[in-house]
């Protein structure tokens, strides 16, 4: 309904038309978006255009100023219509509005078609191509982390092309693609896949190194990645006929996964070549997965700090260390489809070579077996170290002490070893060697076949055995694996004991100085001159009045046998054994000092600081 200047009186209008072309009356053409066109009285009828209509040039009305203004161009908004007049001949009200907006036309999607199917992370321009209608001027582009540079030349209103890339550290997966035209939001799923940095031996070094298009080389796909990428291996053998060099690192924040353990990084002594770098090189922070690394200086090296997770990997046949850190990172090795192994290398299983504050490791379910040298080596003064579970076996076969071993001048941050749940079996000379250094090591819910030798360390260093049971080695071990004692040359630091079983020793506890606590423990001396445990400097408690023992000492009743043996010197005034609820061969001893030796139970030399019994 409009108002028009005729003396005040009200005039309807109505089209019943709304499609493109428009209708008209006396006085007014609407348009198929537009409003009624302003008219004064005796204006003239217009006819309306494509689209739309042009409104009539509005009349004098009478005792009034100008009508409305014209409307709208095609498609467009009728103008308002003249003002009311006033009485007495004075203008008529204001003019009429002016014509309003064009009518958009709705746009749409007919097809988005990419250049390719799938692209990597980090990979350069691509084009993807819009079509449909009303495409003029597109806007807002959304395709879910791709980068779109701009629309290129010749782009029309029912067709243009969108120039893209992918960025380092683009979410994986199938992209959308949204963006507005004409006013309307439209969108496209599945417009391409963004994929990890892909290589297979099957592959050219040549291609995208998608998935749909590898690389053939490792090489290649890691000199392509950044931080935030992912770099997928299918299966098969990447070695140096194939290309490979193993020069390349991998960067700061990248991941490697190989499809399975069938995935291998086979080095240059596969070919009789000595290696002189690793297979995997870690910058920074890194996950690596799922893979074989083998016939390298190293299987995996860590030389930059971060984090380091490694998931389902066996290091075999490398010449120095399956795994070699030699910087202060934090490194985990887990398992999710299979063990992690660090196994039959002309070196160590695992070697760490970090001064002050020390690399962080944590190996869970690992194993470590028939390496040459040590199945795991500290050449540096500080770590801490973490097994759960696992094993250690067969180590130390060539020039190797065993399982572990340490042997370094003290730092200021101590070499924490913790053995959790871990089988240590039949390594060669010592299954755990520290000397020299500032030690705390840790032992629980152990079962070892071997010695432990803890020569020389700190004062201040600290062993903790909780629920370990120990056993001479095998006729398996390697040749020259002692037996004589389980815990040998224990002359310092602080030694707790609880729950635990040692068997089979010809001296269970060799002690020479430091102090011991035992409690809970069984020790069993088969062998002709053994003793359960022998003390010949340091402080030993085996229960007090306040505290009981409960210990179990057996040897064989003769003289040549002792559950415990005191070698100390009176004179030196050594602190007496206190001993309580402890039985040897089955028998508690009474309360009080002995003076005298008794066959299979205890040994008093002649000299000796007292033994009290509770």
């Amino acid at each position: 309904m409009r108002n028009h200047g005729t003396g005040g009186r009200w005039l309807v209008l109505a089209c019943a038309t709304t499609l493109v072309l428009g209708c008209s009356s006396d006085s007014s053409v609407q348009s198929s978006s537009g409003n009624d066109a302003g008219h004064g009285t005796g204006g003239a009828t217009s006819t309306g255009g494509a689209g739309g209509s042009t409104a009539g040039t509005g009349g004098t009305p009478t005792g009034g100023t100008s009508s409305g203004n014209g409307g709208a161009s095609t498609g467009g908004t009728a103008a308002g219509s003249g003002g009311t007049p006033s009485s007495g001949g004075t203008d008529g009200g204001v003019a009429g509005s002016d014509g309003g907006e064009e009518a958009g036309e709705s746009a749409t999607l007919t097809g988005v078609t990419s250049q390719f199917s799938d692209v990597r992370q980090g990979m350069g321009s691509f084009t993807v191509t819009v079509t449909g209608t009303g495409l003029t001027n597109p806007t807002d582009f959304d395709f879910q982390g791709v980068t779109v540079a701009g629309v290129k030349s010749g782009a029309t209103d029912t067709s243009f092309s969108i120039a893209c890339s992918v960025p380092h550290g683009a979410t994986l997966g199938a992209k959308t693609l949204s963006f507005k035209a004409g006013g309307t939001q439209l969108e496209q799923a599945d417009v391409v896949t963004v994929t990890p940095i892909t290589a297979a031996t099957t592959g050219s070094d040549t291609g995208r190194g998608s998935t749909s298009d590898p690389f053939r080389t490792y090489k290649q796909a890691v000199t392509s990645s950044a931080s935030g990428d992912t770099v997928q291996l299918e299966d098969g053998t990447y070695d140096v006929p194939g290309g490979e060099d193993f020069n390349e690192k991998i960067p700061d924040g990248v991941t490697l996964q190989g499809q399975s353990l069938n995935t291998v990084l086979a080095g240059p002594a596969e070919q009789g070549t000595s290696p002189t770098v690793a297979c995997v090189t870690t910058l920074g922070s890194a996950t690596v997965s799922t893979l074989t690394v083998k016939y390298c200086l190293d299987g995996i090296s860590v030389s930059g700090a971060g984090t380091v997770n490694l998931e389902d990997i066996v290091a075999n046949a490398n010449t120095h260390s399956g795994l070699s850190v030699s910087a202060a990172a934090t490194i985990n090795v887990t398992n999710k489809a299979a063990t992690s192994a660090f196994s039959k290398g002309v070196g160590n299983g695992v070697g760490v070579f970090v001064d002050d504050p020390g690399a962080v490791l944590s190996l869970t379910g690992t194993q470590i077996d028939s390496n040459g040298g040590e199945g795991i080596r500290f050449n540096k003064p500080s770590a801490t170290f973490t097994m759960t579970g696992g094993e250690l076996n067969l180590n130390g076969a060539g020039a190797g002490f065993g399982a572990v071993m340490y042997s370094q001048n003290p730092g200021t941050v101590p070499l924490n070893l913790t053995f959790d749940g871990t089988t240590i079996h039949d390594n060669g000379y010592y299954s755990i060697y520290v000397t020299f250094g500032f030690v705390k090591l840790s032992l629980k819910n152990l079962d070892i076949q071997g010695t432990v030798n803890v020569q020389s360390v700190s004062a201040t260093s600290t062993f903790a055995f909780d629920h370990v049971t120990a056993t001479e080695p095998s006729a398996a071990a390697p040749a020259g694996a002692q037996k004589d004692s389980f815990l040998s040359s224990f002359g310092s630091g602080t030694l707790t004991m609880t729950s635990s079983s040692i068997s089979g020793f010809n001296v269970g506890i060799n002690q020479n100085g430091g102090a011991a606590k035992i409690r809970g423990t069984s020790i069993t001396v088969p062998q002709s001159g053994s003793r359960g445990i022998m003390i010949g400097a340091g402080t030993l408690d085996l229960g007090t009045a306040l505290d009981d023992g409960n210990n179990v000492f057996v040897a064989p009743n003769d003289a040549s046998h002792y559950g415990l043996a005191d070698g100390r010197s009176a004179a030196t005034g050594a602190v007496p054994i206190d001993v309580s609820k402890t039985t040897f061969n089955g028998v508690t001893p009474p309360a009080g000092t002995p003076s005298a030796s008794v066959n299979g139970e205890y040994q008093i030399s002649g000299n000796s600081a007292a033994i009290d019994f509770h």
